[in-house]
């Protein structure tokens, strides 16, 4: 089985902001890498994708995938899966990006585990 490793696993941003997020593959053979939201693989050409990588070896090593959303939106919420395979397997680590409209604070109600916040939006 290819190995996977995430950068994290929730965050929380403010309209406008940058996410990026760090997902590395490894394995022998060298596993394909690739991002995904809603069960779509994600490409740079499209919408706000900025995806980029490297790979250490061509047989084994480490694949390291970078995804940019520039400028979020709330319309970003979302998970964002990072999908590790090769002939062995598959792998898959998730992230939840929460993005607060500008216009709508939000206030922690539980902390749900170190980096996790369970939030809830304003109407005021």
């Amino acid at each position: 089985m290819p190995d996977i490793n995430a950068s994290i696993n929730s965050t929380v941003l403010e309209e406008g902001s940058l996410a990026a997020f760090k997902c590395s593959g490894s394995g022998t053979p060298l596993p394909e890498v690739h991002w995904e939201r809603k069960n779509q693989i994600l490409k740079k050409s499209e919408y706000n994708y900025q995806i980029s990588g490297k790979n250490s070896s061509h047989y084994g090593g480490t694949i390291d995938l970078l995804l940019n959303v520039p400028f979020v939106t709330p319309a970003d919420t979302g998970f964002y899966t990072c999908v590790v395979k090769n002939k062995h397997g598959i792998r898959k680590s998730s992230i939840k990006l929460h993005v607060r409209g500008k216009d709508r604070p939000a206030k922690v109600i539980s902390k749900a585990g170190k980096s996790q916040y369970i939030l809830q939006e304003s109407k005021d």
